[in-house]
């Protein structure tokens, strides 16, 4: 689960443009794999070889992202209630994380790294009033294969003659 927050300028009735700044943390254990030998008997009681996989736990990472995208959306309808859009992002994704392991025979680390990141979402809904609507947003990319949330649009400033 992510944090995001997305700022978008409505170009025309189909075209919107925008800037996608986001934060995430992920702790999770390492582990290392490995198979294992281990002799066993088949139904006719001949001997075989079987292989069972292990799982060690050796230490633990902590991962703090942010990221920031600028993002074109094209709206397929948008009506008082309802609109059905697609949104394409791509920015840099900054990493900061700590490796802390439990046994001597690895070295605690600690870095700072930067990738590229992108997130493409064909079929994106929104529902509600004018001001405040509920999106549903289904694609592929960093942000991963589903995104749900709240949506607010502020009102447009009069133009004063």
């Amino acid at each position: 689960i992510n944090l995001n927050i997305h700022y978008e300028c409505t170009l025309g009735k189909h075209f919107g443009i925008g800037v996608c700044l986001g934060y995430d943390h992920l702790r999770m254990s390492q582990g290392i794999e490995k198979y294992k030998s281990t002799d066993g008997i088949d139904y006719n009681g001949n001997p075989r070889k079987e292989w069972a996989l292990y799982r060690h736990d050796i230490g633990e990472l902590d991962r703090y992202i942010l990221f920031v995208m600028p993002e074109a959306t094209f709206y397929w309808f948008k009506k008082n209630h309802f609109a059905m859009y697609s949104k394409l992002a791509g920015g840099i994704r900054f990493n900061f994380e700590k490796r802390e392991f439990y046994s001597h025979y690895f070295e605690d680390a600690e870095g700072k790294y930067h990738h590229a990141y992108f997130q493409g979402s064909p079929v994106c809904l929104e529902i509600g009033n004018h001001y405040w609507r509920g999106f549903a947003e289904f694609g592929f990319g960093g942000q991963g294969i589903a995104q749900f949330g709240v949506k607010h649009t502020f009102k447009k400033k009069e133009k004063e003659e």
